[in-house]
């Protein structure tokens, strides 16, 4: 299997809220999360730390969103909000993600070296999301796909043990 290398076209936001009580409020994400149900706004990720809770979502949605958690957040003890436009998202999705350390490391490398800012890094499971602001997103994506996984030597490793296989499956 290969990874496999996904850059959204769309612009994304990101509604950070925070404040010291978010990690010791029960059910908080409930609260955040439910005028996004109310008001049928997509989520496309969820990041959380100590300190705060940062939903992304369409561009399209964010005045609506926005007005919605501030509603809440006014009835809350958090901090407050902000928000950030024009997000792009690439995600690398596969198996490897899961079984080869450094892999992050790896294929993060030209990024930094390009001096291209990460946003947010948001994983799940066989998945990882890089959030970058979007004037960035074709830089990224054209260092990611051009370095995955080609110049991964784990993924070269492997095509040359499927080829010994598949060379042993043959020759019977």
């Amino acid at each position: 299997m290969t990874l496999v290398l996904k850059c959204y076209k769309r612009s994304l936001s990101a509604i950070s809220i925070g404040g010291e009580k978010i990690r010791i409020t029960p059910a908080v994400l409930t609260k955040f999360l439910k005028p996004f149900v109310d008001k049928k706004i997509n989520l496309f990720a969820i990041s959380s730390g100590e300190y705060n809770v940062t939903i992304f979502i369409d561009e399209v949605d964010v005045e609506k969103a926005t007005l919605q958690l501030t509603d809440i957040i006014v009835k809350q003890p958090y901090i407050g909000i902000s928000v950030q436009r024009k997000i792009g998202v690439i995600s690398v999705r596969g198996p490897e993600v899961l079984s080869t350390p450094g892999l992050l490391h790896k294929f993060l490398t030209p990024i930094a070296r390009e001096k291209i800012n990460i946003l947010a890094v948001v994983t799940s499971y066989d998945t990882v999301f890089l959030f970058f602001s979007h004037t960035d997103l074709e830089k990224a994506y054209s260092l990611l796909n051009v370095y995955i996984p080609e110049k991964i030597s784990i993924f070269k490793r492997a095509k040359e043990k499927a080829r010994e296989i598949v060379k042993k499956i043959a020759g019977k």
